[in-house]
């Protein structure tokens, strides 16, 4: 399956592929580094493919806490999700692998009907 964008913790590409779009933006210290990344390769004409056999454990967060435990981190992760989207405003609200019969905001992929 193509997925726009994949968590970082299960991220692999080449050297030359991450040197090629920029690598890690440092504007974006804490969160959505990755996301940008991953965004940044499909603009460039690359794909992230998900293999479903893979098993993977991640905590998120586990080494830094949760961001919504305090204003703090809260704050930083709506300026750095702005941030995010001022540098790729094609994706905002826009995954072009989501399928358009599904619910934009459901976590479960649950069919979206209009009643």
């Amino acid at each position: 399956y193509n997925w726009l964008a994949v968590t970082g913790a299960c991220l692999m590409l080449t050297r030359a592929k991450f040197m090629a779009v920029g690598g890690f933006s440092e504007e974006l210290p804490v969160a959505f580094n990755d996301v940008d990344l991953c965004m940044r390769l499909h603009t460039a004409g690359l794909y992230n493919v998900v293999c479903q056999a893979v098993r993977l454990m991640h905590y998120e967060s586990i080494s830094r806490g949760h961001d919504h435990q305090d204003a703090l981190k809260t704050a930083r992760l709506q300026r750095e999700l702005n941030h995010l989207y001022q540098r790729n405003p094609n994706y905002m609200g826009y995954d072009p692998f989501y399928n358009i019969n599904l619910h934009p905001n459901n976590l479960h992929f649950s069919l979206h009907i209009d009643e």
